[in-house]
């Protein structure tokens, strides 16, 4: 038996519509979704400043996708910038609690990060935010460190890595 006997391809059919008569047919076909397009457009949405039209469009689109770290991302930048920071405290430690460990390290300390700037403005804690500030800092300050250049590091050619943040 060959490969196109035991393909699962939708069935051909043939309609005539000589008749005259009206014909209504349907089509089921299979949706395919552009989770980076639907991204690129709620971020665009949000640097456009549409707020209201962004958070629509996270509404219907991508929270379904809420467990996918790029959406949760744009997400949070969104609210930053509209200065929502208990919607920001009040999303972020779910996606925390939520995702654990399936998160990268890196990916892990920002969501950590960004709890604590929403803790400081919805709570007024600054102290916590200036030890996750600092944690973070020293870890990147590790990767530095390190022989390989990391994602904070710009090359220069006409020397070493320069850091890109410095105390």
């Amino acid at each position: 038996m060959d490969k196109m006997s035991t393909s699962t391809a939708m069935p051909q059919q043939h309609l005539s519509l000589d008749n005259g008569e009206a014909t209504r047919v349907y089509l089921e076909l299979p949706l395919e979704e552009n989770l980076e397009k639907e991204i690129e457009h709620f971020a665009r949405l949000s640097r456009l400043g549409e707020y209201g039209e962004a958070q629509s469009y996270f509404d219907c689109t991508l929270r379904q996708h809420v467990d996918f770290f790029p959406v949760i991302a744009e997400y949070a930048d969104m609210l930053i910038q509209q200065g929502a920071f208990k919607a920001l405290y009040q999303f972020v430690p779910g996606r925390l609690e939520t995702l654990g460990e399936r998160l990268q390290d890196e990916q892990r300390r920002l969501l950590r990060l960004l709890k604590e700037l929403a803790r400081m403005y919805v709570l007024g804690s600054l102290y916590p935010t200036l030890c996750a500030a600092r944690e973070t800092l020293s870890y990147l300050r590790r990767l530095q460190t390190q022989d390989s250049p990391s994602d904070i590091q710009v090359c220069n050619p006409r020397s070493k890595s320069i850091p890109v943040l410095s105390c």
